[in-house]
């Protein structure tokens, strides 16, 4: 009995497969499927393991990672590379510095008009620098 204690205690923690995490994550996320966890996988913003015969394994970390890409997507309307850019710097340690996904979320999430109970959310852009602009072309 204590055996069984103790190597419940060392056990690696359970890995999950593509349907699991699904059935996890689903509840929360309606619209995800089967692709576009393979699509965040091609995109580099995941990155399970994979068993001998190719399956996808995915560990809690992974779980955790992909719920965090998945709810900055929903909540504050980022593109995903700046999302991977984020991710980068939390694994560097850096995620404090790392102002992108904060300033990103700003302009395009302000904050609800008087008397309105929704979020004015678009996907207009701060204007850019003279040095950024497009030059019109004459003939």
């Amino acid at each position: 009995m204590a055996r069984q204690a103790a190597r419940a205690h060392t056990a690696p923690p359970a890995l999950l497969s593509i349907g699991q995490v699904l059935a996890r994550l689903t509840p929360e996320f309606p619209d995800l499927s089967s692709s576009k966890l393979r699509f965040l996988e091609e995109r580099g913003l995941i990155s399970p393991s994979r068993t001998a015969s190719g399956y996808r394994k995915f560990s809690p970390a992974d779980v955790e990672r992909l719920h965090t890409v998945l709810a900055m997507q929903r909540d504050n309307y980022l593109p995903l590379k700046v999302i991977k850019k984020y991710l980068a710097a939390v694994d560097a340690g850096r995620a404090r510095r790392c102002r992108a996904v904060r300033a990103k979320a700003r302009r395009r999430c302000s904050p609800p008009a008087a008397g309105s109970s929704a979020m004015n959310c678009s996907a207009r852009r701060a204007p850019r620098p003279n040095c950024c602009r497009r030059r019109s072309v004459r003939r």
